[in-house]
C-alpha cells in the first residue's frame, strides 16, 4: 500500500476574510496529457475542508510518480476559483495545508 496524502483547506472571502461554507472541492493532479481528479469534499460553515487520497489516485497511468496539485472551488456547480495556474509541483509531505481566496458578495 503507498502513501496517503491529506489536503486539509479553508475557502475564505477574500473581502471579509470570513470561510465560506457549501462550497465543492476537488483535488487534481497536473498531468501533460489529463489531469486526474484526487478527491473532493464540501467545506464546513467556517469554509473548512479536508481530502483525503491515495497516492494509486495519481500514479496509476504512464508512470507518473510526482503529486503536481491544484484545486478548483465551485458553487452550486459553477467554478468559482481554480489554481491551475499555480500548480504545486511535486509534492512530497502527506499532508499539504491551503488556504483559497476567493471574490464574493456574502
Amino acid at each position: 500500500m503507498g502513501k496517503t496524502y491529506r489536503i486539509i483547506g479553508r475557502v475564505i472571502n477574500r473581502m471579509n476574510r470570513q470561510g465560506i461554507g457549501g462550497l465543492r472541492i476537488e483535488a487534481w493532479d497536473k498531468d501533460m496529457i489529463f489531469n486526474d481528479l484526487l478527491g473532493s469534499a464540501t467545506t464546513d460553515t467556517q469554509g473548512k475542508f479536508l481530502i483525503v487520497f491515495d497516492e494509486s489516485r495519481f500514479k496509476e497511468l504512464f508512470g507518473d510518480d510526482s503529486l503536481d496539485l491544484f484545486i478548483r472551488v465551485f458553487q452550486e456547480g459553477v467554478l468559482i476559483k481554480s489554481t491551475e495556474e499555480s500548480v504545486l509541483w511535486n509534492v512530497k509531505d502527506e499532508q499539504t495545508e491551503s488556504i483559497i481566496e476567493v471574490d464574493m458578495d456574502v
